[in-house]
């Protein structure tokens, strides 16, 4: 009896433990669940970069946004649902900002605006990732707009206006597809139906000359008339170069290889002289003017042709005091010193060219 006790006693205790235990791993598992979700919680709601293998392409502010960022861009290119097969080449991921990524400050987007970005970024000649799809049966594919480019007249010279924004049109194809990046590669094209017309892009370019290059356009040539009855020079050619601008040889952009100010990387085919405005500008040798007007780029430039087979370009100017014709000699001042054209600052752009090519103007000088 006294055994029965003990065992029963026993028993009793066993059980409490085994409750015990089972209700503090219950709580443990519950604990430990909700410290992780909540850890998953605080990464998932920090901000995210999507990547192309080990390209980072945009930053978004939570995991959920750049998942929907990544589908919004597999459907733009064709790869939902409907696609029979998909491939994206390198994968795209997303992935919480590191320290790295986060001290470039980089503009946190939502997910539609990080698509777009991307989409845009990936369009180049050069493609970050490729999005391959092959559709059999039915399939709709997007027929890119074009972009026309009119003159007009009425629209001041280097002003460009949309009149019409563009629309990517819709055709259905049956049979065989495969789509690169949203763009039909291979087909076994069965039928074709156009839904929807692409709408050209319509961009109107200015040609009407500006009002102030017409008044200055009017005075050159006025001063040029001046310029030629009463300016007129030898025309010899000694040999040798002058400084085009007499008070200044400080060269601000050589000649070669540079990132220039306006078109980026680029060659620069003469050197920039630093000069104030109005200074003026003299022939680096004599010879007769063969161009002296407005260019496009270059803005008021005189070329000068020297008898040795040598030209010399004088650019940027902000108005000139020969014409086409003159005889001018060496160290005759051509022009005054501007920043008319594709120009930033007040200087010169000097070039020297040797039977139609372009060569390195610190030679002559």
């Amino acid at each position: 009896m006294i055994w029965n006790k003990n065992s029963n006693r026993f028993k009793m205790t066993a059980i409490c433990i085994a409750m015990f235990m089972a209700v503090s791993l219950v709580w443990w598992d519950a604990s430990v669940a909700s410290k992780a979700r909540a850890a998953g919680a605080d990464v998932s709601d920090t901000s995210h970069v999507i990547m192309a293998g080990d390209t980072e392409l945009a930053v978004v502010g939570s995991y959920n946004e750049g998942e929907m960022a990544v589908e919004l861009i597999k459907d733009s290119y064709g790869a939902n649902d409907s696609a029979e097969e998909a491939i994206v080449s390198p994968a795209i991921t997303v992935k919480p900002v590191e320290t790295a990524v986060a001290e470039k400050d980089p503009e946190v987007m939502d997910a539609k605006d990080a698509a777009e970005s991307i989409i845009e970024k990936n369009s180049g000649d050069e493609p970050i990732f490729i999005v391959a799809v092959k559709r059999s049966g039915l399939s709709k594919i997007s027929v890119p707009y074009k972009t026309k480019t009119v003159e007009d007249s009425d629209l001041e010279e280097g002003k460009t206006k949309v009149v019409t924004e563009g629309e990517n049109g819709v055709s259905l194809i049956m049979g065989d597809t495969v789509l690169v990046n949203g763009q039909q590669k291979e087909s076994n094209i069965l039928e074709t139906k156009v839904l929807k017309k692409p709408v050209d892009k319509v961009i109107h370019k200015g040609t009407k000359e500006k009002e102030v290059k017409k008044a200055a356009t009017s005075s050159q040539s006025s001063s040029n008339s001046k310029a030629t009855s009463s300016s007129q020079g030898s025309g010899t050619t000694t040999g040798s170069f002058t400084w085009p601008i007499p008070s200044s040889h400080n060269v601000v952009s050589g000649y070669g290889g540079r990132v220039g100010p306006i078109y980026g990387n680029e060659f620069h085919m003469g050197i920039d002289i630093a000069g104030s405005y109005g200074a003026p500008i003299v022939a680096a040798d004599g010879g007769t003017v063969v161009e002296a007007g407005w260019h496009y780029s270059y803005g008021y430039q005189v070329v000068i042709q020297h008898s040795n087979g040598l030209k010399t370009k004088y650019a940027h100017n902000s108005s000139l005091a020969v014409s086409v014709g003159q005889k001018v000699s060496k160290g005759q001042t051509i022009s005054y010193c501007g920043s008319t054209g594709d120009s930033v600052a007040t200087h010169l752009h000097f070039e020297v060219w040797l039977g139609g090519s372009h060569v390195n103007p610190y030679n002559y000088l």
